[in-house]
C-alpha cells in the first residue's frame, strides 16, 4: 500500500501537499486548465508561423511552457491537437441590421479590422491555412467548416435580406455577391495590406462598400 506521504499526482504540471491531500501548483509550471490553453495557444502560433509539416510536438510543449507527456496525455496526435486549437477559436460575428446594407457591411467590416488589429494571430493563420490547402485539405476543409464558413453565413444573410428589400439586385445569386466583398478583403490581406507592409485605410470598408453597391443596384 501507497504511503500518504509518498501519493504524488501522475500530471507533471500538478502535485499533492503531503499532510493536507490539496493539489498545489509547482513552481514554473501551469495549473491544468492554464496548460490547456498555452497548448492551444502554442500550437496555433506555430502553426501560423512554420506550418503544420514544420510545426513539433516539442516545440508546442517549449512554446506552452509544459512537458511533451502532457500534450500526448491530451492528444493522441499533432493532427488532433491542431483541430482542437482550430475548434477553440472564436468563430462568429453577430448579425448586424442596421436597416441598410451599406450600413451593414460597414460595420461588420470594421468589426473585422479592429478584431484584426487586436489579434493579429488571425490574419497569419488564415494565410497559413490557405497556404496549407493543398498539402493538407483535410485541415483546410476542417478550418473553413469551423471558421470562414460560420462567418460567410453572415454575410449571406445580410445580402438575401438587403435582396429581399429590393436595396441590390435580386437576380445575382447571394455567393456571387458574397464573393464580390470577399475577393478584395483576400486579396488585400494577401497582396496589398499589412503583410505587405501597408496598414489598411482608415476609410477602406467605405470604399469597398460603395464601390460594390454602385454596380449592385437595382435596375
Amino acid at each position: 500500500m501507497t504511503s500518504k506521504a509518498s501519493t504524488q499526482s501522475d500530471d507533471p504540471d500538478q502535485s499533492l501537499q503531503s499532510d493536507t491531500g490539496q493539489l498545489t501548483r509547482k513552481v514554473g509550471r501551469p495549473r491544468s486548465a492554464e496548460a490547456h490553453q498555452a497548448i492551444l495557444n502554442a500550437t496555433l502560433e506555430l502553426f501560423a508561423e512554420e506550418g503544420f509539416d514544420a510545426m513539433s510536438i516539442e516545440a508546442i510543449a517549449a512554446r506552452a511552457g509544459v512537458g511533451k507527456t502532457t500534450i500526448y496525455r491530451r492528444w493522441n496526435s499533432k493532427e488532433e491537437l491542431i483541430l482542437d486549437a482550430t475548434r477553440s477559436l472564436q468563430a462568429g460575428f453577430p448579425l448586424v441590421d442596421t436597416g441598410n446594407l451599406r450600413d451593414d457591411m460597414i460595420h461588420l467590416l470594421k468589426m473585422v479590422w479592429d478584431m484584426s488589429s487586436r489579434n493579429s494571430i488571425l490574419e497569419k493563420l488564415y494565410v497559413r491555412v490557405i497556404g496549407e490547402s493543398r498539402a493538407n485539405p483535410d485541415l483546410y476543409r476542417f478550418f473553413y467548416e469551423h471558421q470562414l464558413e460560420p462567418r460567410l453565413q453572415i454575410f449571406r444573410r445580410m445580402i438575401e435580406r438587403a435582396q429581399a428589400c429590393g436595396e441590390i439586385r435580386k437576380d445575382l445569386d447571394p455567393f456571387i455577391i458574397l464573393d464580390l466583398f470577399t475577393g478584395p478583403l483576400v486579396t488585400h490581406l494577401l497582396l496589398t495590406g499589412p503583410l505587405a507592409g501597408a496598414p489598411y485605410p482608415d476609410d477602406f470598408p467605405e470604399q469597398l462598400v460603395d464601390a460594390i453597391l454602385q454596380g449592385l443596384a437595382p435596375r
